[in-house]
């Protein structure tokens, strides 16, 4: 899991919070907003929790801070950017 942010071509913010799974490198939830308030997130902690029980999935945590300990998210998460959103949703806003 971790979040990240980028800005539109029009300067506004827009938040996101990625799910992948280690293993296959694969997104399992993709929650995307110009915010992303406290409450939301806990939402989507609890749901995502409560995914990786039912189905025996184990959660690792990183060091904070720790950036490399967190390789594959912090991989999908500069592909998303930079192949996704570049492509999707910038083109949309032309």
């Amino acid at each position: 899991m971790d979040f990240m942010h980028d800005q539109l071509a029009d300067g506004r913010n827009i938040r996101l919070f990625n799910v992948i799974d280690d293993f296959n490198c694969e997104g399992l939830e993709i929650e995307v907003d110009f915010l992303l308030p406290s409450e939301r997130v806990i939402r989507l902690l609890d749901r995502t929790s409560a995914l990786a029980a039912k189905h025996g999935i184990r959660i690792d945590y990183i060091q904070p801070r720790q950036l490399q300990q967190n390789a594959y998210v912090e991989r999908y998460n500069r592909t998303f950017r930079y192949d996704w959103l570049a492509h999707h949703l910038f083109k949309t806003l032309d």
